[in-house]
C-alpha cells in the first residue's frame, strides 16, 4: 500500500487541478456571455470578511497580517462576479506573499474628470512581478512563473475572470508591482452614490 499511496496522491492533485480548470473556463466563458449583469447595493465591509474568512483557511500555516480599510459604504455591482474578483486578488496576495508578510485591502473614492470611481486596493508585500510581464497579466493563462504557478494550484485564468468582471462593470484596472517588492491591483468602477 505504501508503494501505491504516492500515486493516489498524484491522481488527486491532478484531478483537483483539472477542477479548477474546469470551474475557472465555466466562470470566465458565465462572464463573457453576460452584457448587462444585475447590479445592486454591496457592503464593502462584508463581502471582504466573507472572502478573507475563506482565502485565510488555504493560507493558515503562513501566519500573514490582513489590513482592511474602508472609506466606502456601499457600492453599486453584481455580489458573486464582485465576490469572485476579490477572492481572485486577495487569493493571489496570499500565495504570493512570504511567510509573515502583509496583505492589505482597502476601499476608497475618488473624483477625477467629472467623474466618480469607487476604488479597491489589493495589495501585498510579496515577491513581486517583473515590469516586463505587467501588459500580459490579464491574458488567459499566462503565468510569469509556469512551475511555480502550477506547484500553487493556478490557472492561469484568474487575472482574465477579474479583468472580465471588471468590464462588465465600465470599469478599469491596473497592476503595479516591482520584483521583490509586493504588488498592487487597483479596480475602479463608476460610483453611483
Amino acid at each position: 500500500m505504501d508503494t501505491v499511496r504516492p500515486f493516489f496522491h498524484k491522481l488527486e492533485s491532478n484531478a483537483d487541478r483539472l477542477t479548477n480548470l474546469f470551474n475557472d473556463i465555466l466562470q470566465l466563458s458565465v462572464i463573457e456571455s453576460k452584457h448587462k449583469v444585475a447590479k445592486e447595493t454591496i457592503i464593502p465591509e462584508e463581502i471582504t470578511e466573507s472572502v478573507i474568512t475563506n482565502v485565510k483557511q488555504s493560507y493558515l500555516g503562513k501566519n500573514i497580517k490582513v489590513k482592511t480599510q474602508y472609506d466606502v459604504d456601499k457600492i453599486w455591482a453584481n455580489p458573486q462576479f464582485f465576490e469572485q474578483l476579490l477572492t481572485n486578488l486577495v487569493d493571489n496576495a496570499h500565495k504570493y506573499t512570504l511567510q509573515g508578510g502583509e496583505v492589505s485591502i482597502e476601499w476608497t473614492q475618488s473624483l477625477k474628470e467629472e467623474k466618480k470611481w469607487d476604488i479597491i486596493k489589493v495589495k501585498d508585500s510579496g515577491i513581486g512581478i517583473p515590469k516586463n510581464h505587467h501588459s500580459r497579466l490579464f491574458e488567459r493563462f499566462y503565468r510569469v512563473d509556469y512551475s511555480r504557478s502550477r506547484e500553487m494550484g493556478g490557472t492561469g485564468l484568474g487575472l482574465a475572470i477579474v479583468k472580465h468582471i471588471v468590464q462588465i462593470h465600465n470599469g478599469k484596472i491596473s497592476v503595479d508591482s516591482k520584483e521583490g517588492e509586493g504588488t498592487t491591483f487597483t479596480v475602479k468602477i463608476p460610483s453611483h452614490y
